[in-house]
């Protein structure tokens, strides 16, 4: 199989020496800073029971942050872009599926399993904080096994068990083995016919779904375990592969350059007022994925611009290089800092706002165990992977 791939990947015949790094994009590491930003305080809102903010009218000024999920579609968009980036600036580049496999093992699981141990090690000494989260544990023989594995997205059961942000990460898992696919279909359809295969692929997807199921209501678990297998995903992922060919190919209309702010605000106002849309289709994910695939296009593309410059900003892109750490560690720490705060009585706005102020720390904490967790990793080189497994 191994083989096959990569002489039907190859375009060329003679062998691929080892290529350059591809250059790297600061506002890229920004825009996952942002989208870690996103998910933190939308765990912060939902631990605090999401409370109200009323002004005039009525009108909730915190009822956005309901949709603070969204930035899970940001993390999608960006690694589709992360992982067709070296091809889009190598044309030529094969792909090696055994090397492919070390690195993407090598970057993701150490951590990862980490942060199964610390979730569990923290419920330990700290009891409060399995009350606040489906569970600390594995439920059994089958939810370790599936968890060891990154399969664990695949079943309602297990989905949201033991750290529960790692549903992503099974998403992810499963996109990993199906990037050589798509990787063919870019090549060889070219990538605007390419994403519109994968688009579809989602449409029909997430429709044969809603079709099966409908009326019957089904929970959040069987909801989430259908909507987030890897073919009701991969618009995200496709989007991030077209941007990253738009980036190295074409150049951004100054018009739309202009205006893509403005179409952001609009797809994102438009998504959350879609709350009424059965999540079973792809209507909300495909317009949060859209308004972060036009995100990143502005971000990374060579004309400067507001966007870019925003993403560009050094803290932002600081938090960009732990993002992974501060994405897997920061909701056991949340949980707990809730339980205690209750212990002594804030609720509602009062446990919101201080588990905000709180925020800062949980970062800082997160950037600790980067360097312990995370930074050793990053700092072995994949030739040194490749010879230890071998």
């Amino acid at each position: 199989m191994e083989n096959t791939l990569e002489a039907v990947l190859a375009p060329h015949e003679k062998p691929a020496t080892v290529p350059d790094p591809a250059p790297r994009i600061e506002a890229v590491d920004g825009l996952r800073g942002f989208a870690a930003l996103i998910v933190l305080v939308f765990h912060i809102y939902g631990n605090s029971r999401a409370p109200d903010l009323r002004i005039w009218h009525g009108v909730n000024l915190l009822r956005p942050l309901h949709d603070g999920w969204a930035g899970v579609n940001l993390f999608l968009v960006l690694s589709g872009f992360c992982l067709y980036w070296p091809f889009v600036t190598k044309p030529d580049r094969r792909l090696q599926v055994r090397a492919y496999a070390v690195r993407r093992s090598w970057r993701i699981l150490p951590t990862y399993y980490c942060s199964l141990a610390f979730i569990g090690l923290l419920a330990l000494v700290w009891p409060g904080l399995h009350e606040g989260t489906n569970s600390a544990f594995p439920k059994g023989a089958l939810d370790a096994t599936l968890h060891l594995f990154l399969l664990h997205s695949l079943t309602p059961e297990t989905i949201r068990s033991w750290n529960e942000v790692t549903w992503s990460l099974g998403l992810e898992w499963t996109w990993y083995m199906a990037f050589p696919f798509a990787l063919l279909l870019y090549r060889r359809v070219g990538a605007n016919v390419g994403f519109l295969c994968l688009a579809a692929i989602t449409v029909v997807y997430r429709t044969a779904v809603y079709v099966h199921f409908y009326p019957d209501p089904l929970s959040t678990p069987q909801n989430d375990a259908w909507r987030n297998f890897v073919l009701g995903r991969v618009f995200e992922f496709g989007a991030g592969m077209w941007v990253a060919w738009q980036v190295r190919n074409t150049t951004v209309p100054p018009l739309l350059l202009r205006w893509i702010p403005a179409l952001v605000i609009l797809l994102l106002a438009v998504a959350h007022g879609a709350t009424p849309v059965p999540t079973f289709l792809p209507v909300r994910d495909m317009l949060y994925g859209t308004a972060s695939a036009l995100l990143l296009w502005a971000a990374t593309c060579s004309t400067d611009n507001v966007v870019r410059q925003v993403f560009s900003a050094r803290w932002l892109c600081w938090i960009g290089l732990f993002s992974y750490t501060l994405y897997l560690f920061h909701l056991p720490v949340v949980i707990g800092l809730t339980a205690l705060l209750k212990h002594f009585g804030l609720s509602g706005l009062g446990l919101f706002f201080t588990l905000l102020a709180c925020g800062a720390p949980v970062i800082g904490l997160c950037w600790l165990i980067f360097h312990v967790v995370e930074r050793p990793f990053l700092n072995v080189k994949p030739s040194t992977v490749k010879k230890v497994l071998a």
